[in-house]
């Protein structure tokens, strides 16, 4: 009978598995998933993330997203649906039978869920992420969408003047009101504050704690995480 893994030694043996396959892992804090790899693609990134199921014990899944951000499943208004899915949706109902348990295999069924942290499952697992990743990517019009969205672009446009602010930031301002209580780790204070204040001036109507989060630490990861991608 195969050895059941801990959750850490799951996320460690897919991490092996996904570096293969030329992907990175993305250290510090994490929202709404196991683990993020990413990888650049056509001038985007390509993040893969490991989801692990609330209500099952040992089941878990992965979705795709591509955008210039590497805020994780992060739509604005506009963007492209297409950007962030599961990795199911893209396997045969052939792979499916090979790769998944029968129940994911019915004709009709979109969603894969892989049950038990066990070696033959990862294995199963990252063949599905080596089938499906390719027939993600070539989705007709994908690239176009992406690049064309007028929220992303603003949000990029705040990426880079957090990253200018931060850089030229040497102790805290004075006034700031929506810091987060608790800064997700690896990401400098600098960029904390850099994230209000540009918010502030671009889309003051946005300024909360949560925001500031997603602003600095997208714009941090943007800064030290693409120069590998």
């Amino acid at each position: 009978m195969q050895g059941t893994f801990t959750k850490k030694e799951l996320v460690k043996r897919v991490a092996l598995g996904l570096k293969a396959m030329g992907y990175y892992e993305i250290e510090g804090a994490l929202t709404g998933s196991a683990a993020l790899f990413y990888k650049q693609f056509s001038g985007l990134i390509l993040t893969l993330g490991l989801e692990l199921s609330t209500r099952y014990k040992e089941k878990f899944t992965a979705s795709f997203y591509l955008s210039p951000s590497f805020h994780w499943s992060y739509l604005p208004k506009g963007f492209p649906k297409a950007a962030y899915q599961r990795i199911g949706r893209f396997l045969t109902i052939e792979e499916r039978s090979r790769l998944l348990d029968r129940s994911f295999s019915e004709p009709g069924i979109l969603d894969a869920w892989w049950g038990g942290f066990q070696e033959d499952v990862v294995r199963h697992f990252l063949e599905a992420v080596q089938l499906s990743e390719p027939r993600f990517l070539e989705q007709p019009g994908l690239i176009n969408e992406i690049l064309s969205c007028e929220e992303i672009i603003k949000h990029m446009d705040m990426i880079s003047q957090t990253i200018s602010t931060a850089n030229n930031l040497k102790e805290k301002p004075s006034g700031l009101s929506a810091q987060p209580r608790r800064l997700a780790a690896k990401t400098p204070a600098q960029y904390f504050w850099a994230a209000e204040i540009v918010l502030s001036t671009s889309e003051p109507d946005l300024v909360s704690s949560s925001y500031v989060q997603l602003l600095a630490v997208d714009a941090w990861r943007c800064k030290t995480l693409k120069k590998n991608a």
